[in-house]
């Protein structure tokens, strides 16, 4: 959406820009030749190709991660667009102009969303559950750029610090275990689309789905 222009045409990011644009672009780009503005897609995208993109190695290309080279495809090099510095991942799905919408949802991932599951997420939430919470939002915003207030030690009752456990723990042994971890995400993301889908109330349904991804993640670790 915005960038320094010299960020934008960084070494690091002009790979991350044209694997994303040839995953989608009805053409086919060369990774230094230009890319323009805006160019047509190759079909009507769903939020699924969306998060293709934001999970993406290079993968069926050259720059392809070489397992015998790193542990993970997030430590290789040049970065790829989902890396090891990747921490949160969102893709939005807005149905009306109205900001606080029930249906305007958006498909939220804590860290590699390659092996994190995307959950449905209602803009209509107001409280997240208390797993979720180191302070209270007075708190987070007067303290937001303090380090001191801002712990980032390990702490199993915090979502935090579970999905970044997980995370870590399919990271050190990435080939041998992303299979797995897959099936996982797969699983918890259809449980959690098809159950946001049948309530009527989806705030509430929001926080349950919350819930039950901080207990699976707690329960695999």
């Amino acid at each position: 959406a915005y960038s320094r222009p010299l960020v934008l045409i960084a070494d690091w990011n002009i790979p991350r820009h044209w694997g994303g644009v040839n995953l989608i672009s009805k053409d086919t780009f060369a990774l230094n030749q230009h890319i323009p503005f805006a160019f047509e897609p190759v079909k009507k995208l769903s939020y699924k190709d969306l998060e293709k993109i934001l999970s993406y190695h290079y993968e069926n290309t050259d720059l392809a991660p070489d397992t015998n080279q790193v542990a993970n495809p997030h430590l290789a090099r040049p970065a790829r667009i989902c890396n090891a510095g990747t921490k949160i991942s969102i893709v939005a799905q807005l149905h009306s102009t109205q900001p606080n919408d029930a249906e305007n949802i958006v498909f939220w991932a804590p860290f590699n969303p390659c092996i994190q599951p995307y959950v449905p997420l209602s803009v209509s939430l107001k409280h997240i559950p208390k797993v979720y919470q180191s302070h209270t939002l007075d708190q987070t915003l007067a303290h937001h750029f303090d380090g001191a207030s801002n712990s980032f030690a390990s702490n199993p009752t915090q979502a935090y610090s579970v999905f970044y456990s997980y995370n870590a723990k399919i990271n050190k042994n990435y080939w041998q275990l992303i299979g797995q971890a897959r099936r996982q995400k797969q699983k918890i993301e259809d449980y959690a689309l098809q159950f946001f889908n049948n309530q009527l109330d989806k705030a509430k349904a929001s926080r349950k789905i919350l819930k039950y991804l901080y207990k699976t993640e707690k329960d695999l670790q």
